[in-house]
C-alpha cells in the first residue's frame, strides 16, 4: 500500500499516459486506504469459508495481482484499480493475520507478535518508502 507514495512522485509530472495531475495524485493516495474498510467487513465470510490459513494462503493470488496490475499499466485507471484491489486485499488478510498469529505463536510471544506485525511493521515500511522517495526523487 505505500508504494503509491513513491508511485505519485515519480508519476506527478511524467510524461505519457502515466501522468498524475494533483487531483489524481490524491486519489492514488488515498483509493487503498478508502477501500480497506470494505475488506475488512468481509474477512469474517472469508475466514469462515476458508479457514484462516487458507484465506491467508488464497489471498497471495489478489496480492500478487496488484503487483501485476501496478507493473504493468498501460494508464492511469489500471493504477487506480490496482490501488482498489490493494485496499479490499488489505483488509481482508488483517483479521485472519492477527488470528493465524495468535494460534501459531507460543504464548509468551503472542501479544508482542500480534502487536508488532500489524501496527509497527506498516508504520516501519511506511517510513522507509518515504526515504526512499525523498532519496530517489
Amino acid at each position: 500500500m505505500n508504494y503509491s507514495t513513491v508511485l505519485i512522485a515519480a508519476l506527478h509530472h511524467a510524461e505519457g499516459d502515466l501522468t498524475l495531475d494533483d487531483r489524481m495524485a490524491s486519489w492514488m493516495g488515498s483509493l487503498a486506504f478508502m477501500c480497506e474498510p470494505l475488506g475488512s467487513l468481509s474477512s469474517g465470510l472469508l475466514v469462515q469459508a476458508f479457514g484462516r490459513k487458507g484465506g491467508l494462503l488464497l489471498l497471495s493470488f489478489p496480492y500478487l495481482l496488484v503487483w501485476v496490475l501496478i507493473s504493468t499499466a498501460p494508464n492511469v485507471t489500471v493504477l487506480l484499480a490496482a490501488h482498489i484491489l490493494s485496499g479490499v486485499t488489505v483488509g481482508l488478510s488483517e483479521a485472519p493475520i492477527v488470528n493465524y498469529a495468535g494460534e501459531i505463536a507460543q504464548p509468551h510471544i503472542r501479544g508482542t507478535l500480534t502487536a508488532f506485525g500489524c501496527k509497527s511493521t506498516p508504520s516501519i515500511s511506511f517510513c522507509y518508502s518515504y526515504v526512499l522517495g525523498l532519496f530517489s526523487h
